[in-house]
């Protein structure tokens, strides 16, 4: 089971690094992500003043 453990925080990783490069599509437009970023898979833009 040790390798189920590794590969899953691989896939962690992959999702999350995933995740701050979706971010940077909206913050090159304007759009300001609420947190700076994302440490995890979930990504929170502020639309606030979105056109």
């Amino acid at each position: 089971m040790p390798r189920l453990r590794h590969e899953f925080r691989a896939y962690a990783a992959a999702a999350a690094d995933n995740a701050r490069t979706l971010v940077e599509g909206p913050a090159a437009e304007g759009l300001r992500p609420v947190s700076g970023g994302t440490d995890t898979h979930l990504a929170l833009v502020d639309l606030r003043g979105a056109e």
